[in-house]
């Protein structure tokens, strides 16, 4: 019996996770004229609705800037987001760190030219 459940319950876990996927790909622009960061993502997902990066996480030079829940993707492709981000100068490096809402994360940099 025990066995039965141990099997059952690692077939789900290993279903659930078939499912989960981090973004593919990610891009981080900052336009310093407008100070405008622009993130957007690849997560290409059948029902953005129920399957979607549910966390945008920003850290400027290793501190923490802003965190954004969500609660669905802009497409079934992906989305993006804009932030006001007036003390960024050059050198200076952006960190975005994205989370699906079924599990995953992908972490990215740029640095400010």
């Amino acid at each position: 019996m025990k066995r039965a459940f141990l099997i059952c319950s690692l077939l789900l876990l290993i279903s659930v996770t078939a499912l989960a996927h981090k973004a593919a790909a990610q891009d981080i622009q900052y336009d310093k004229s407008k100070n405008l960061l622009t993130v957007s993502f690849e997560h290409k997902v059948s029902n953005p609705a129920n399957h979607f990066i549910t966390k945008i996480e920003i850290k400027l030079n290793n501190k923490d800037l802003l965190e954004q829940d969500s609660y669905k993707q802009e497409s079934a492709l992906g989305g993006s987001f804009f932030y006001k981000v007036i003390d960024a100068k050059p050198g200076d490096k952006f960190t975005l760190t994205t989370t699906c809402n079924k599990g995953g994360k992908l972490a990215s940099t740029y640095e400010v030219k």
